[in-house]
């Protein structure tokens, strides 16, 4: 059913490093909320070759934002861009939070975004907020004083890219402030709200109509206890009729993963997954379980190969179980329904 010469797109982790903790991000799950200490790790222009060798770079668009991660907290950063050019990638997507990397990698990368930007690289920076106090409600750790020193760079070398504002209750009347701010120094400000669905459901009699019996057995129990407690009434019977919803749907889920798409995700240790939406679930305690079936590296590209991966059962059985909903994942349940 898959192939690595039919991937479209790769969502990448390119370093595990960033110097925020930003409330709905990965990282602060994993380090705030789990205690979890991710060791520091780079990926180097050797690590670009490989993966251009494996075949998916040539004509591939490659995202480089991050689960745990912020791109230019590689010190390789500017030079694995340039490699991922040099192998013709589609396009090359970086989203950081414009305080780490050196006044010469903001040179570089304005200068590169110059010459490139719109055809082959699109770079955004994602500051919410025209000020400190506001962009560090979210972004704790931000520094805006360094934050508006690389845009300054970035706009003296005539750089060009997108300014993601992520809109939120506390900063909704600074709205206008900071688009007049991204502006000002020559980016295109948009606004991303917030998601309106929580990161867990409720079990219902819903899902068990749509699910094999033998799934909603095994996994009724586990469910239900993971995620029952922490709703309430309200959020409960949004999600309930989002459920409904997207198990109603004839054509299951709009899966990135297999339509027009076709992404992979790649995590800073070579984990590959469907998408960004797994990096997590063999952390969670209803997931645990089942990849307990798997040895610890049945997903490592670097030691298996892209190709030996894709042939693994979770690609070829179980994400395709998922879509014809003959097996619960979760993540995909939540996020991927086409009527959400």
């Amino acid at each position: 059913m898959y192939s690595e010469r039919k991937v479209h797109e790769v969502d990448c982790e390119i370093t595990s490093f960033c110097n925020l903790t930003c409330v709905l991000c990965e990282r602060y799950h994993r380090v705030v909320k789990s205690k979890e200490k991710i060791p520091i790790k780079h990926w180097t222009v050797d690590d670009i070759n490989w993966l251009a060798k494996e075949g998916i770079v040539n004509e591939v668009y490659w995202a480089l934002s991050g689960g745990v991660s912020d791109p230019m907290g590689n010190p390789n950063f500017i030079d694995i861009v340039d490699a991922l050019l040099s192998h013709n990638a589609k396009m090359v997507y970086i989203s950081t939070n414009a305080t780490l990397g050196t006044e010469e990698t903001w040179k570089n990368i304005a200068m590169l975004t110059n010459k490139l930007g719109g055809t082959k690289i699109r770079f955004v920076v994602a500051i919410d907020g025209s000020h400190q106090d506001v962009n560090e409600k979210y972004r704790i750790g931000s520094n805006y004083e360094i934050i508006e020193r690389n845009l300054n760079i970035f706009k003296q070398y005539k750089g060009r890219g997108g300014w993601q504002f992520i809109q939120f209750g506390h900063n909704i009347e600074d709205v206008m402030y900071t688009k007049r701010k991204a502006q000002e120094y020559g980016f295109h400000f948009y606004i991303h709200n917030t998601r309106k669905i929580n990161d867990v459901l409720k079990v219902t009699e819903e899902v068990k109509q749509h699910i094999s019996q033998d799934t909603y057995n095994e996994t009724h129990s586990k469910l239900k206890q993971a995620i029952a407690p922490k709703q309430t009434t309200k959020q409960t019977k949004h999600i309930e009729k989002q459920i409904k919803e997207r198990l109603n749907n004839p054509k299951g889920f709009d899966c990135m993963h297999v339509n027009e798409r076709k992404t992979i995700a790649i995590t800073y240790n070579f984990e590959m997954w469907p998408c960004c939406y797994h990096y997590r679930l063999n952390r969670e305690d209803d997931m645990k379980e089942f990849f307990n079936n798997y040895s610890n590296d049945w997903n490592n590209i670097k030691k298996h190969g892209v190709a030996k991966v894709f042939e693994h059962p979770y690609f070829t059985e179980h994400i395709p179980a998922v879509l014809r909903k003959e097996e619960y994942i979760r993540t995909c349940f939540h996020k991927c329904g086409k009527n959400v």
